[in-house]
């Protein structure tokens, strides 16, 4: 009886391995089709992380150029209220500002002498200044 015992129970476990065969094999399937999904995600994050590299690259680089443009119209501004300055002292303090406020004190505006209309300088500047700010809170979101 021994052997009949061994032999019932190894036939017993003969027919569960075969019946777990489908189970194994579709579970095998289904884990090499996640794999391949899983590298074309990982494939598709690489190009995406790139490109985002590069644009990262490309804003860096037009910051990096206007903030050269700014600081050279700043220099170029700095420059102009030195020579303010220089010419009448007395001037100088309310020509200052009215520059700092952003109107023309000299009337070269539409309305003649005294206009007060804002300096396009000073409004690009104003823009410049806004347009910096933006780039900088999008490379910081970026990061």
């Amino acid at each position: 009886m021994f052997v009949t015992d061994a032999l019932r129970d190894a036939l017993a476990q003969v027919k569960e391995l075969s019946r777990q065969i489908p189970e194994l094999h579709a579970i095998k399937v289904q884990l090499e089709t996640e794999r391949d999904a899983l590298k074309i995600e990982v494939s598709d994050l690489q190009d995406a992380l790139r490109d985002a590299l590069a644009r990262l690259d490309a804003a860096n680089n037009n910051l990096t150029q206007l903030r050269a443009e700014l600081e050279r119209r700043l220099h170029e501004k700095d420059e102009e209220l030195d020579g303010i300055r220089s010419v009448s002292p007395s001037h100088s303090h309310s020509h200052a500002q009215r520059l700092y406020h952003g109107v023309d004190p000299g009337g070269v505006g539409k309305g003649g002498k005294g206009d007060m209309s804002p300096l396009p300088e000073i409004r690009m500047l104003k823009k410049y200044g806004f347009l910096v700010s933006t780039l900088l809170q999008w490379l910081l979101a970026i990061n």
